[in-house]
């Protein structure tokens, strides 16, 4: 199953985005200075906050989301406060459901991860 949604078209460029999105994001937020870093955790303790209808902390982000699905909320954090990715000259892709395109996802985060680190000559955080 994991394989065949992997290679799957409909699914794989769900997956894509999403995976792109959290490794721009993940590479994009150790970028940025202290009070930017911050201002993005805000924004996405706000935006969980308002998805799971109740307060959330950092803390409870960290402890109940995969580093991607963690890394694509700052990406939608980012996108919100006007922070374009750090590298190339794409922005922020409109993902639906990351929760879902995360599912098996784990071939293509390290395949989009190997390419965007030869493109890119650097070396994103392991997500």
């Amino acid at each position: 199953m994991g394989l065949y949604s992997a290679l799957n078209p409909f699914t794989y460029s769900r997956k894509y985005y999403a995976v792109w999105n959290a490794l721009m994001a993940s590479y994009t937020f150790e970028q940025l200075p202290k009070e930017k870093k911050q201002q993005v955790i805000d924004k996405a303790v706000e935006i969980e906050s308002l998805v799971t209808r109740r307060r959330v902390t950092l803390t409870k982000i960290v402890a109940n989301m995969s580093p991607a699905q963690r890394y694509h909320l700052f990406s939608l954090a980012m996108m919100n406060c006007g922070i374009r990715p750090a590298l190339g000259d794409k922005l922020w892709f409109e993902v639906k459901n990351p929760h879902v395109d995360f599912l098996n996802a784990e071939g293509v985060i390290w395949y989009i991860k190997n390419q965007l680190e030869k493109k890119f000559r650097v070396k994103f955080p392991d997500i």
